[in-house]
């Protein structure tokens, strides 16, 4: 859940506790976590750049900016 937050200290929180798993796991898990902490960086870039995650900005009814667009077109980024 702390990843899908529009909030950056949740965000540095996810990316904590997501370092400290791969640390912590046990090596048979360490790629599966690895994996989900590549995510969760993902999502920490998005909401470091933007604040919030512009793919959701029609769904909640939010006003995109013209860098926002560029950066929904581009595709990179997409978790929907």
């Amino acid at each position: 859940p702390l990843e899908h937050a529009e909030d950056i200290d949740k965000q540095n929180l996810s990316i904590r506790a997501y370092e400290q798993l791969v640390l912590d796991v046990p090596d048979e898990f360490k790629k599966s976590f690895e994996v989900t902490l590549s995510y969760a960086r993902s999502h920490h870039f998005v909401i470091e750049k933007f604040g919030r995650f512009p793919e959701l900005n029609e769904i909640l009814d939010r006003q995109s900016s013209t860098e926002e667009l560029e950066f929904i077109a581009s595709g990179k980024y997409s978790f929907l």
